[in-house]
């Protein structure tokens, strides 16, 4: 077993929201054709509920786990409570909220392959978004310690309850800007921060940053060393300053 207190690794986030069951349908599919091609899937030999005993891997219990009618499924490196790699998928309404937590021994081996993997996998499953889907806000990759990874944070953090502070990849969807979707923003008191989503997508990026574009998906990356503590220090720290700097309200 793990000590809770000396875990180290990243996890990756991402909010798929779709309308109805034909987007689930989708959105279940394309996860079926993605997965297996993934950088982390050797790692993985186990599937099932969330919470429940998991059974062996194979592709027809793959299959039947994500289209069963529990709302939590995942893959995982192990049985133990905390594997060092684990997959979870929980439906919410009409969206999928996507997670992968990457730690200690599979964080270490994977290293030096987990910019590139995890940027292919987000580019995969945004050319895989059915028509009237998209990411939500926030989605990206950023450091998954216990405790905490400690680094130099910003005093102050507009916008935060939009945008995620503490990245080290962001995943924006410009999608989210329409009309029918900035609507579900306005219904929370929080389209004017919804609305700044056009501005993240577009200030300019320091040169130790990176933005790639696939369609509305936008993809910034803010280092390539995703296994290395002090690499995700300097990366989350300068992530911050930029966000706040360009989500600062005018004076």
């Amino acid at each position: 077993m793990h000590d809770m207190t000396t875990r180290k690794g990243i996890a990756w986030n991402l909010a798929w929201e779709f309308e109805g069951e034909d987007g689930y349908d989708a959105a279940t599919a394309a996860l079926l054709a993605i997965l297996p091609e993934t950088f982390f899937w050797d790692r993985v030999a186990w599937v099932g509920q969330r919470g429940a005993d998991l059974a062996p891997l194979t592709i027809d219990r793959l299959v039947a786990a994500v289209n069963a009618d529990y709302r939590t499924w995942q893959v995982a490196s192990s049985t133990d409570r905390l594997p060092d790699l684990d997959l979870t998928c929980h439906r919410v309404d009409d969206s999928l909220q996507l997670r992968l937590l990457i730690r200690d021994r599979a964080w270490h081996d994977l290293g030096r392959t987990l910019v590139g993997g995890l940027e292919r996998l987000t580019s995969a499953l945004a050319g895989a978004l059915p028509e009237r889907s998209c990411f939500g806000i926030g989605g990206g990759v950023r450091p998954a310690f216990q405790p905490t990874l400690e680094y130099p944070r910003c005093a102050d953090e507009p916008g935060r309850d939009v945008f995620a502070y503490g990245q080290v990849i962001d995943v924006l969807d410009r999608r989210n800007l329409e009309p029918r979707n900035l609507e579900r923003w306005a219904e929370v008191g929080l389209r004017d921060w919804a609305e700044a989503l056009g501005r993240v997508a577009a200030a300019p990026l320091p040169p130790d940053a990176r933005r790639s574009e696939l369609g509305a998906v936008v993809i910034q990356t803010w280092t390539d060393a995703l296994g290395d503590e002090a690499a995700l220090i300097d990366a989350c720290a300068r992530h911050d300053r930029w966000l706040a700097a360009v989500l600062q309200p005018p004076a």
